[in-house]
């Protein structure tokens, strides 16, 4: 429940408020399973999907064009990948007519390494309406990979609601009692690069002995990264906590946001580091760099850089009047331009030229 779980729910509940009636339709899990979706004000449907069929799901697929047809929707939006398969499958197999608009949250062309795959996604984009790129950079990627018209495409950020939670006193509830503390939240995938973060924090220790290193999310490699940190003897700095709710309340304590992505396309903790006040130090990959400004909002690396990464670190440890004029500098930026409410407005006049068109 982070990322673009929560950008969708955040964004859903602005559409609301500017009274355009929005539904939030989650493919897996059910409520039970979800109880994260508490704090939302949003209608929830579960379509009940079977992860392991994704790409024939047959039973799924018909269930989405009941639901689309009796609600009565003038755009259906897929806000990420596997929504994209059920929306498009849905469509092809059963000819529903609203519009799909698809969220295009990354650099497609790092995820596409054979012919299949590319004319798998061919046929899913074909069946898009429009397209809202997350940054500039995921947008020409975007047009470029599926020669899709740019036209049919706009670049609409990713926001935050501005309202944050009251920071914990201490990290003690995670154990760590030390400083400086350092923070990634990511899920244990391969593009997320925790390896390299274990590398890169084992040097930062050579300078910073105390240092602790709090890892926030879960996946599929989450026990092969604990194995290696213990072969790298770092077991007792490093906390891996599972997903948690209350990352923002976690964050206002940490020293600085590292992450060594290989792969990203506009990460939302970037903007919830900004609205905390908390330095963020990122490989320059996908669309970090439209917000991430090295020097002035942040500091950004060249990917694989890992020496680089450190000096930045220390940088930022060693200059406290760096690290508060960088963070103002960001938490204005992102009260400026990265607001889920104004963010909004942008997918509204999207929704009424597509109704238009249509019409």
């Amino acid at each position: 429940m982070r990322g673009v779980e929560i950008f969708t729910c955040q964004l859903s509940e602005e559409l609301n408020r500017a009274d355009v009636k929005t539904d939030v339709l989650f493919l897996f899990g059910n409520a039970e399973s979800l109880g994260s979706l508490d704090g939302f004000n949003v209608p929830f449907i579960h379509l009940n999907a079977n992860e392991k069929k994704r790409l024939y799901d047959f039973k799924a697929y018909k269930n989405l064009y009941r639901i689309i047809e009796t609600g009565e929707y003038d755009v259906v939006q897929a806000n990420a990948a596997d929504t994209l398969k059920y929306a498009a499958f849905s469509k092809m197999l059963f000819g529903w007519k609203q519009p799909i608009v698809f969220r295009n949250a990354s650099k497609m062309s790092d995820f596409i390494h054979s012919l299949l795959k590319k004319l798998l996604n061919q046929l899913l984009v074909n069946k898009t309406a429009f397209v809202a790129s997350v940054s500039e950079e995921c947008r020409k990627d975007f047009v470029k990979a599926f020669r899709y018209p740019p036209s049919k495409t706009q670049t609409i950020t990713i926001g935050v609601n501005p309202q944050l939670p009251p920071a914990y006193d201490n990290l003690q509830n995670i154990g760590v009692v030390k400083k400086p503390v350092y923070l990634s939240v990511a899920g244990f995938v391969p593009e997320k690069n925790h390896a390299g973060l274990l590398n890169i924090f084992s040097r930062i220790k050579q300078d910073q002995p105390e240092a602790q290193l709090v890892l926030i999310g879960s996946g599929k490699l989450e026990n092969e990264i604990k194995n290696l940190c213990k072969t790298m003897q770092l077991e007792d700095a490093v906390f891996f906590t599972g997903p948690r709710k209350d990352v923002l309340r976690i964050m206002p304590l940490c020293d600085a946001l590292l992450i060594p992505s290989l792969i990203e396309g506009l990460p939302g903790v970037i903007l919830e580091s900004f609205l905390c006040k908390l330095p963020v130090v990122a490989y320059g990959v996908g669309g970090i760099g439209e917000v991430v400004k090295d020097g002035a909002t942040g500091f950004l690396v060249e990917k694989g850089d890992e020496a680089g990464f450190v000096e930045k670190v220390k940088i930022l440890h060693d200059s406290p009047t760096l690290k508060e004029k960088i963070t103002g500098q960001a938490y204005r930026l992102v009260n400026e331009k990265f607001l889920n409410a104004s963010i909004a407005h942008d997918f509204i006049e999207v929704y009424k030229r597509l109704r238009v068109r249509s019409e």
